[in-house]
């Protein structure tokens, strides 16, 4: 009977002992547990991301479509809060490898701020690069610019049937579109090869590079493609047709010279160059909204083709307002050439008061008179300069 109780008691005592080891694990912090979900967690519906402190790589596996956005937890005040951060402002991971299985990702993983290696799977598909404005990259990597100024590396597994790494420069698998530049690199000169048809989307977007040569077989430079680079100096191909939306917004073009086979001129696509001189080829048809808005440099547009001008094409041109406010209005000439008998409006409330005028011959529906500027058709005064509210400029 006494060893009956007292194994009873010794069950008795191994109870309590389970019952405080249970309750240990449920209310003291598990620190296993805790740095493992620090270093990973879910980035999409159908994948996970993985953190190595050590050699500061981010790896992300699973299936399907991942977004930038996917990355970062939302805090109370609607601001994105990076995995790993470091700090307010940058992620601290500086390699990322996605793994077999990511079919689409989002462009934006290529501005990353000091991320300088990226890799990308075979089974990667396509890369959502739609455009983007630079509010949107801002938010990414907070004080600093909307592009990255660290990515110098990107790999591809050779496997892949729809792209390709060349210098580590992001090409399509068959050479003829140019996707990513990874703009960590600076070069005084850059000359895109020989297949490529297409610049991609922000492909050029903040990189340092002085001079581009275009090849002849390109046909389109995509929206945003050199946007707030360091691009000087362009040397278009001969097949070029189209330029598009703010393809070379505030960059530092003095001198551009299109082909005769350019078609179409975008909104914003020079937005904020300081060009001096301006050709716009016959076959331009349209020339789109603000398209070399804010170009106080500019003194000659010559217009080849009857092109259609959009609203606000030049604005703050030639007519626009100092740092005091003051309305200043600074002459410039336009050529109309022979095939140009497209509605002139837009153009004349851009430039303002001070437009020079003049007409090629053989023009049947403009001409001009004593500095006036008439449609032949009824012999109707369309525009006259006011040199009485010339103003000097401050340059």
């Amino acid at each position: 009977m006494q060893k009956r109780k007292k194994d009873g008691n010794r069950i008795g005592r191994g109870g309590l002992l389970l019952l405080l080891c249970v309750l240990t694990i449920v209310l003291v912090p598990n620190t296993a547990a805790q740095a493992k979900s620090k270093n990973q967690g879910k980035a999409g519906r159908s994948s996970t991301w993985t953190y190595q402190p050590k050699n500061r790589t981010l790896t992300i596996t699973g299936k399907g479509s991942v977004d930038i956005d996917d990355l970062r937890q939302w805090d109370d005040d609607d601001e994105g809060v990076w995995l790993g951060k470091e700090d307010a402002i940058l992620p601290m991971f500086r390699k990322i490898i996605f793994r077999e299985g990511i079919t689409e990702i989002d462009q934006r993983f290529f501005c990353l701020e000091n991320v300088t290696m990226i890799s990308l799977p075979a089974s990667l598909q396509k890369i959502n690069n739609d455009g983007f404005n630079e509010y949107d990259l801002e938010e990414i990597n907070g004080a600093y610019d909307p592009w990255s100024t660290t990515l110098r590396t990107i790999k591809v597994s050779k496997k892949s049937k729809k792209f390709k790494a060349r210098g580590s420069v992001l090409f399509s698998k068959d050479g003829k579109t140019l996707y990513v530049y990874p703009t960590g690199r600076s070069a005084k000169k850059y000359r895109i090869p020989g297949k490529v048809t297409k610049i991609g989307n922000n492909a050029f977007m903040g990189a340092d590079i002085r001079k581009i040569v275009l090849g002849n077989r390109v046909t389109v430079i995509g929206k945003q493609a050199f946007q707030d680079s360091t691009v000087r100096e362009v040397i278009f191909g001969k097949r070029l047709s189209k330029i598009m939306y703010c393809a070379f917004e505030n960059c530092s073009l003095s001198k551009v010279n299109f082909p005769s086979s350019l078609t179409s001129i975008a909104t914003g696509a020079f937005y904020g160059c300081p060009i001096t001189e301006l050709v716009i080829p016959a076959k331009v048809t349209k020339i789109g909204y603000q398209a070399f808005a804010k170009n106080k440099k500019l003194q000659k547009i010559v217009i080849q083709g009857n092109s259609y001008i959009e609203e606000e094409a030049f604005e703050d041109v030639s007519c626009y307002k100092d740092e005091k406010k003051n309305v200043i209005h600074r002459p410039i000439t336009v050529v109309l050439g022979r095939k140009m008998s497209a509605s002139l409006n837009a153009l004349c409330e851009s430039l303002g008061n001070q437009i020079q005028f003049e007409v090629e011959s053989g023009n049947t529906k403009y001409y001009v008179k004593e500095g006036t500027l008439y449609t032949v058709r009824g012999d109707l005064p369309l525009y006259q300069p006011k040199k009485e509210e010339v103003k000097p400029s401050p340059v």
